[in-house]
Protein backbone atom coordinates (compact mmCIF):
# COMPACT_ATOMS: atom_id res chain seq x y z
CA UNK A 1 0.00 0.00 0.00
CA UNK A 2 1.48 3.28 -0.86
CA UNK A 3 2.36 5.85 1.62
CA UNK A 4 0.16 8.53 1.89
CA UNK A 5 0.11 11.70 3.58
CA UNK A 6 -2.86 14.62 4.13
CA UNK A 7 -2.20 18.20 4.98
CA UNK A 8 -5.37 19.20 6.54
CA UNK A 9 -7.02 23.04 6.72
CA UNK A 10 -4.33 24.74 4.85
CA UNK A 11 -4.45 28.10 2.55
CA UNK A 12 -3.01 26.31 -0.39
CA UNK A 13 -0.90 28.54 -3.31
CA UNK A 14 -1.21 26.99 -6.66
CA UNK A 15 -0.68 29.09 -10.08
CA UNK A 16 -4.20 29.64 -10.14
CA UNK A 17 -4.23 31.57 -7.09
CA UNK A 18 -4.82 30.98 -3.56
CA UNK A 19 -7.71 28.21 -2.28
CA UNK A 20 -8.51 26.40 1.11
CA UNK A 21 -8.74 23.17 2.39
CA UNK A 22 -6.53 19.67 2.43
CA UNK A 23 -3.90 18.73 0.38
CA UNK A 24 -3.40 14.59 -0.39
CA UNK A 25 0.26 13.63 -1.25
CA UNK A 26 0.85 10.00 -2.50
CA UNK A 27 4.20 8.18 -3.23
CA UNK A 28 5.90 11.61 -2.77
CA UNK A 29 3.33 13.51 -5.24
CA UNK A 30 0.58 15.75 -4.92
CA UNK A 31 -2.60 13.17 -5.18
CA UNK A 32 -5.55 15.84 -4.64
CA UNK A 33 -6.36 19.57 -3.90
CA UNK A 34 -10.09 19.83 -1.70
CA UNK A 35 -12.42 20.10 1.43
CA UNK A 36 -12.37 17.26 3.98
CA UNK A 37 -10.18 14.92 2.05
CA UNK A 38 -10.64 11.23 3.10
CA UNK A 39 -7.59 10.37 4.75
CA UNK A 40 -5.91 6.60 5.32
CA UNK A 41 -2.43 7.29 6.50
CA UNK A 42 -0.47 10.74 8.34
CA UNK A 43 -2.62 13.87 8.91
CA UNK A 44 -0.50 16.88 9.48
CA UNK A 45 -3.02 19.75 10.80
CA UNK A 46 -2.07 23.11 9.02
CA UNK A 47 -3.67 25.39 11.63
CA UNK A 48 -4.62 27.98 8.62
CA UNK A 49 -0.87 28.37 7.73
CA UNK A 50 0.00 28.91 3.97
CA UNK A 51 0.96 26.06 2.26
CA UNK A 52 3.26 27.25 -1.16
CA UNK A 53 4.98 25.24 -3.54
CA UNK A 54 8.82 24.15 -3.49
CA UNK A 55 11.40 26.65 -3.92
CA UNK A 56 13.88 26.40 -6.51
CA UNK A 57 17.47 28.21 -5.39
CA UNK A 58 18.67 28.33 -9.02
CA UNK A 59 22.14 29.68 -8.51
CA UNK A 60 23.99 28.73 -5.22
CA UNK A 61 27.34 27.32 -4.49
CA UNK A 62 27.27 23.98 -2.78
CA UNK A 63 30.40 21.91 -2.18
CA UNK A 64 32.34 23.76 -5.10
CA UNK A 65 36.01 22.87 -5.67
CA UNK A 66 38.49 25.59 -5.60
CA UNK A 67 40.15 25.96 -9.09
CA UNK A 68 41.95 28.64 -8.95
CA UNK A 69 42.90 28.78 -5.20
CA UNK A 70 39.82 30.54 -3.84
CA UNK A 71 38.67 29.45 -0.13
CA UNK A 72 36.81 25.68 -0.12
CA UNK A 73 33.55 26.10 0.01
CA UNK A 74 32.33 25.24 3.65
CA UNK A 75 29.02 23.52 2.80
CA UNK A 76 28.65 19.99 1.26
CA UNK A 77 25.65 18.83 0.28
CA UNK A 78 24.36 17.78 3.10
CA UNK A 79 24.64 20.88 5.10
CA UNK A 80 23.51 22.67 2.47
CA UNK A 81 20.43 21.10 1.30
CA UNK A 82 19.66 20.76 5.26
CA UNK A 83 19.25 24.77 5.13
CA UNK A 84 17.36 24.73 1.81
CA UNK A 85 14.42 22.25 3.46
CA UNK A 86 14.54 24.33 6.72
CA UNK A 87 13.52 27.37 4.61
CA UNK A 88 11.14 25.91 2.05
CA UNK A 89 13.70 25.26 -0.92
CA UNK A 90 12.93 22.18 -2.29
CA UNK A 91 15.12 22.24 -5.56
CA UNK A 92 18.42 23.62 -5.73
CA UNK A 93 21.20 24.16 -8.80
CA UNK A 94 24.74 24.57 -7.94
CA UNK A 95 27.64 24.92 -10.55
CA UNK A 96 30.15 22.47 -11.50
CA UNK A 97 33.26 24.25 -11.60
CA UNK A 98 36.43 23.27 -13.72
CA UNK A 99 39.84 24.47 -14.40
CA UNK A 100 41.21 25.19 -18.09
CA UNK A 101 42.14 22.21 -19.66
CA UNK A 102 40.16 20.01 -17.81
CA UNK A 103 37.44 17.47 -19.07
CA UNK A 104 34.29 19.56 -17.84
CA UNK A 105 32.20 16.35 -18.75
CA UNK A 106 34.92 14.58 -16.32
CA UNK A 107 34.16 17.21 -13.37
CA UNK A 108 30.84 17.27 -13.59
CA UNK A 109 30.63 13.08 -13.10
CA UNK A 110 32.73 13.54 -10.26
CA UNK A 111 30.57 16.61 -9.07
CA UNK A 112 27.51 14.97 -9.49
CA UNK A 113 29.22 12.03 -7.38
CA UNK A 114 29.32 14.17 -4.42
CA UNK A 115 25.65 14.37 -4.06
CA UNK A 116 24.85 10.99 -4.54
CA UNK A 117 23.19 10.01 -0.81
CA UNK A 118 23.88 13.19 0.75
CA UNK A 119 21.64 16.05 -1.08
CA UNK A 120 18.19 15.60 1.04
CA UNK A 121 16.16 18.09 -1.36
CA UNK A 122 16.22 17.74 -5.66
CA UNK A 123 18.83 19.18 -7.62
CA UNK A 124 20.78 19.59 -10.95
CA UNK A 125 23.63 21.63 -11.75
CA UNK A 126 25.34 24.13 -14.45
CA UNK A 127 28.44 23.45 -15.86
CA UNK A 128 30.77 26.07 -15.76
CA UNK A 129 32.73 25.94 -19.45
CA UNK A 130 36.41 26.84 -18.87
CA UNK A 131 36.92 27.57 -22.63
CA UNK A 132 35.24 26.96 -26.07
CA UNK A 133 37.37 23.86 -26.99
CA UNK A 134 35.67 22.88 -30.24
CA UNK A 135 35.83 19.14 -30.05
CA UNK A 136 33.64 19.33 -26.67
CA UNK A 137 31.58 21.60 -27.84
CA UNK A 138 30.76 19.58 -31.06
CA UNK A 139 31.10 16.25 -29.41
CA UNK A 140 30.90 16.12 -25.37
CA UNK A 141 28.62 18.53 -24.88
CA UNK A 142 25.75 17.40 -27.36
CA UNK A 143 26.36 13.89 -25.23
CA UNK A 144 25.86 15.48 -21.99
CA UNK A 145 22.49 17.83 -23.39
CA UNK A 146 21.11 14.25 -24.11
CA UNK A 147 21.74 12.93 -21.07
CA UNK A 148 19.91 15.83 -19.19
CA UNK A 149 21.92 18.90 -18.80
CA UNK A 150 20.13 21.60 -19.27
CA UNK A 151 22.57 24.95 -18.50
CA UNK A 152 25.82 26.32 -18.99
CA UNK A 153 27.36 28.78 -16.71
CA UNK A 154 30.22 31.72 -18.70
CA UNK A 155 31.87 33.99 -16.68
CA UNK A 156 33.38 36.91 -18.30
CA UNK A 157 35.76 37.75 -15.63
CA UNK A 158 37.98 36.53 -13.08
CA UNK A 159 41.23 34.59 -13.39
CA UNK A 160 41.37 31.69 -14.59
CA UNK A 161 37.28 31.75 -15.52
CA UNK A 162 37.11 34.74 -17.45
CA UNK A 163 36.41 33.63 -21.36
CA UNK A 164 37.20 36.31 -24.07
CA UNK A 165 34.75 37.28 -26.56
CA UNK A 166 35.47 35.17 -29.46
CA UNK A 167 34.98 31.84 -27.28
CA UNK A 168 31.77 33.11 -25.58
CA UNK A 169 30.19 33.64 -28.99
CA UNK A 170 31.31 29.91 -30.06
CA UNK A 171 29.92 28.54 -26.48
CA UNK A 172 26.75 30.24 -27.09
CA UNK A 173 26.11 28.64 -30.80
CA UNK A 174 27.17 25.81 -29.50
CA UNK A 175 23.93 25.86 -26.91
CA UNK A 176 21.80 27.34 -29.12
CA UNK A 177 21.83 24.43 -31.20
CA UNK A 178 21.11 22.28 -28.16
CA UNK A 179 18.77 24.65 -26.65
CA UNK A 180 20.77 24.84 -23.54
CA UNK A 181 20.36 28.17 -20.99
CA UNK A 182 23.31 30.13 -20.99
CA UNK A 183 24.14 31.62 -17.40
CA UNK A 184 25.95 34.54 -17.74
CA UNK A 185 28.41 36.36 -14.86
CA UNK A 186 28.28 39.87 -17.09
CA UNK A 187 31.13 42.11 -15.91
CA UNK A 188 33.72 44.12 -17.94
CA UNK A 189 37.31 42.22 -17.17
CA UNK A 190 39.40 44.71 -18.61
CA UNK A 191 37.55 47.73 -16.95
CA UNK A 192 38.16 45.39 -13.57
CA UNK A 193 41.63 44.96 -14.36
CA UNK A 194 42.39 48.63 -15.07
CA UNK A 195 40.39 49.93 -12.08
CA UNK A 196 41.43 47.47 -9.46
CA UNK A 197 45.23 48.79 -10.22
CA UNK A 198 44.01 52.27 -9.47
CA UNK A 199 42.15 51.33 -6.23
CA UNK A 200 45.22 49.10 -4.82
CA UNK A 201 47.68 52.16 -5.93
CA UNK A 202 45.51 54.13 -3.21
CA UNK A 203 46.03 51.36 -1.00
CA UNK A 204 43.43 48.75 -1.77
CA UNK A 205 40.84 49.83 1.38
CA UNK A 206 37.70 47.71 0.69
CA UNK A 207 35.98 50.49 0.46
CA UNK A 208 37.25 51.45 -2.81
CA UNK A 209 35.29 47.97 -4.32
CA UNK A 210 32.54 49.55 -5.40
CA UNK A 211 34.92 52.20 -7.80
CA UNK A 212 36.75 48.96 -9.37
CA UNK A 213 33.43 47.25 -10.01
CA UNK A 214 31.33 50.16 -11.50
CA UNK A 215 27.90 49.43 -12.98
CA UNK A 216 28.95 50.72 -16.14
CA UNK A 217 30.96 48.04 -16.66
CA UNK A 218 28.17 45.42 -16.37
CA UNK A 219 25.43 46.81 -18.02
CA UNK A 220 28.06 46.70 -21.21
CA UNK A 221 29.13 43.16 -20.71
CA UNK A 222 25.13 42.78 -20.54
CA UNK A 223 24.81 44.70 -23.85
CA UNK A 224 27.68 42.81 -25.44
CA UNK A 225 26.46 39.01 -24.63
CA UNK A 226 22.79 39.93 -25.17
CA UNK A 227 24.22 40.95 -28.74
CA UNK A 228 25.74 37.52 -28.82
CA UNK A 229 22.87 35.83 -27.69
CA UNK A 230 20.79 37.98 -30.64
CA UNK A 231 22.92 36.92 -33.73
CA UNK A 232 23.72 33.05 -32.27
CA UNK A 233 19.80 32.44 -30.98
CA UNK A 234 20.94 31.24 -27.66
CA UNK A 235 18.74 32.01 -24.55
CA UNK A 236 20.19 33.45 -21.42
CA UNK A 237 19.95 34.60 -17.93
CA UNK A 238 21.92 37.09 -16.40
CA UNK A 239 22.85 36.10 -13.04
CA UNK A 240 22.80 38.81 -9.86
CA UNK A 241 21.90 42.13 -11.72
CA UNK A 242 23.26 44.84 -9.36
CA UNK A 243 21.61 48.28 -10.58
CA UNK A 244 19.10 50.04 -12.90
CA UNK A 245 22.27 50.25 -15.53
CA UNK A 246 22.35 47.21 -15.96
CA UNK A 247 18.93 45.93 -15.51
CA UNK A 248 17.89 48.39 -18.19
CA UNK A 249 20.44 46.51 -20.89
CA UNK A 250 18.35 43.18 -19.60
Amino acid sequence: MQETLTLRNARIVTPEGETFGDLAVIAGRIAAIGPNLPTTGKVIEAGHLILLPGGIDSHCHIAQRPVHGEAPCPDDFTTATRAAAAGGVTTVIPHSMAPRGADPAAMLRDYLALAEGRALVDYRVHLQMPEADPRFLAEALPRLAAEGLTSIKLFTTYEGYALNDAECIAIMAAAARLDLLCLVHAEDDALIRHLTARAMAQGGALSLQPRARPIEGEAESIHRLSSYAQITSARIHVFHVSGALALAEV
